[in-house]
């Protein structure tokens, strides 16, 4: 089973997979009032150990980051707020971006919830989700007598 990325909008659920970025972009509340932040990209993997998520987080800090899991829902949520020495700055152009984001990923049944460990390392968020020993694939050497 592979992990599913969390979607609680039926608006956007009806529509094909081309279509959404688009519908993100038009219902997502948190992205139209700061449009130049964006969501963080993310990595998903699967072996037969479990799923590992890597998030790009430039300018993060790990306490910048939560990550919280109920209901079989992993939710990864960042908020990264504006210096008050930035703001008596004079810029001629500013491009750096400041504001919150949230990722939620449903978690298959055969996860180990208890056994979730996250690591950040140069602006890389790295959340490994283990497999239940018991579900994974097993090799075993059969004795003949």
């Amino acid at each position: 089973m592979t992990l599913v990325r969390f979607n609680n909008n039926p608006v956007r659920a009806s529509f094909p997979d081309f279509f959404s970025d688009v519908m993100e972009n038009m219902f997502n509340s948190n992205e139209m009032d700061t449009p130049a932040f964006t969501k963080p990209l993310c990595n998903v993997m699967e072996d037969k150990e479990g799923f590992s998520i890597e998030f790009a987080l430039p300018g993060f800090s790990k306490n910048d980051v939560t990550i919280d899991v109920d209901n079989n829902v992993l939710t990864v949520a960042g908020k990264k707020e504006e210096n008050k020495k930035d703001k008596e700055q004079n810029y001629t152009r500013r491009e750096f971006s400041y504001g919150e984001f949230k990722r939620s990923f449903t978690l298959p049944e055969t996860v180990d919830q208890d056994k979730i460990k996250a690591t950040f390392s140069d602006g890389i968020l790295n959340v490994e989700i283990p497999k239940k020993p018991e579900l994974q694939p097993k090799s075993l050497k059969i004795n003949i007598n």
